[in-house]
């Protein structure tokens, strides 16, 4: 083995994202030739945060109502938390497990290498948001930082008072990419941007953790947005209606919202599942970046609502076809993808995107 690592993730969000590109990246680095490990660090604030049911609204009273309404659904709910505990028990190695930043080193163990890799875990406006995301913690070894961002607003989420510490931080790190360039001009210098974990490792390892067959029979559209926006949900009633699908979707945000007579839910779909969904479904539609990149690893027909205005989705749009506009089909602001619109060279930028990502993790790794 060339040396330790040790990753810091969201990996224990009940989020498939969060989930998939976990294992991703500890992957790609392990296939590098490095013992790598998850950090099994869990803040409690994230622990709360997806504590079932999950309760949006404010009111007390309200907040009693909507627990009411979960209810039908709760076993579902529980079958899914339990899966993503399964995926990660499964497919991901990982410490000792920790809920005490101040007993990490202690409790999880020292690495040569350290990897703040992928999401959103530099949003300091993330509920679990808590410094360790920045590697706060590490006394001794190298800081890497793989394809972190500060979220759809890139630097405009960092607040006033804590840009300081954030670039105080940040040069401590010995190599830095991250996924947007959003995220790349809160500092001053011209930081690469290389592309999400999920898309280092290639189709056909996500084709086996999909499976061989589908589990929804017949043709369907898979729709997936993790806070349920209006405009999606719209996008993929008219689409199911002119084209005759039923409407497949692994979440509901607001359950004053739910939809039983339109949408068809598989609330206890877990990492692997939501990858079955997306390889088998007809078509894709809804607000999520992670469904946006899954559906462009499985070339699927795929349309994202507000997608043009989703600082993530347009930025991966222009690295694989230049001039986005010409994927607003309908003359609005969603993106539409077809068929025809893997070419051969797109299929090459992504190619080159991809190979150049891994180099930078290469080097950053062995330099």
């Amino acid at each position: 083995m060339k040396g330790t690592v040790g990753i810091v993730d969201f990996h224990a969000a009940t989020n498939y994202g969060s989930a998939l590109l976990a294992y991703a990246l500890q992957r790609v680095v392990s296939d590098m030739g490095y013992d790598c490990s998850i950090i099994n660090y869990q803040p409690q604030k994230q622990v709360d945060g997806y504590r079932l049911p999950i309760l949006v609204s404010r009111h007390p009273v309200k907040r009693w109502i909507e627990s009411l309404c979960w209810l039908p659904y709760n076993k579902q709910m529980k079958r899914k938390v339990d899966k993503f505990k399964s995926f990660a028990h499964d497919y991901m190695r990982l410490t000792p497990y920790c809920c005490d930043p101040s007993k990490i080193n202690e409790e999880c163990g020292t690495f040569d290498y350290y990897i703040a890799g992928g999401d959103q875990i530099w949003n300091t406006g993330c509920f679990e948001f808590e410094w360790y995301y920045y590697l706060d913690f590490v006394r001794n070894g190298k800081k890497i930082a793989y394809a972190p961002s500060m979220g759809p607003n890139g630097r405009k989420t960092i607040p006033a008072h804590l840009a300081e510490r954030v670039r105080r931080e940040v040069k401590t790190y010995q190599a830095v990419a991250v996924r947007d360039s959003g995220t790349a001009a809160f500092f001053d210098s011209n930081l690469p941007v290389v592309l999400d974990p999920t898309m280092l490792l290639d189709v056909e390892e996500w084709n086996k953790l999909a499976g061989d067959s589908p589990l929804i029979k017949g043709e369907y559209v898979f729709y997936y947005d993790p806070f349920d926006h209006e405009v999606g949900k719209n996008a993929a009633r008219e689409y199911a209606v002119e084209h005759g699908y039923r409407i497949v979707s692994s979440n509901i945000y607001m359950i004053f919202q739910k939809d039983t007579r339109t949408f068809d839910y598989r609330l206890d779909a877990g990492p692997l599942e939501f990858l079955n969904f997306v390889k088998y479904a007809k078509y894709c539609i809804g607000r999520s970046f992670h469904l946006c990149v899954f559906s462009l690893l499985f070339r699927k027909e795929f349309q994202m609502a507000d997608g043009l205005i989703d600082a993530r989705n347009r930025e991966l749009a222009e690295s694989l076809w230049g001039d986005v506009e010409r994927l607003s089909k309908a003359g609005d602001n969603d993106m539409i993808v077809s068929a025809t619109d893997y070419t051969a060279e797109v299929e090459t930028r992504f190619r080159d995107l991809r190979e150049s990502s891994l180099l930078f993790l290469n080097k950053a790794l062995n330099s």
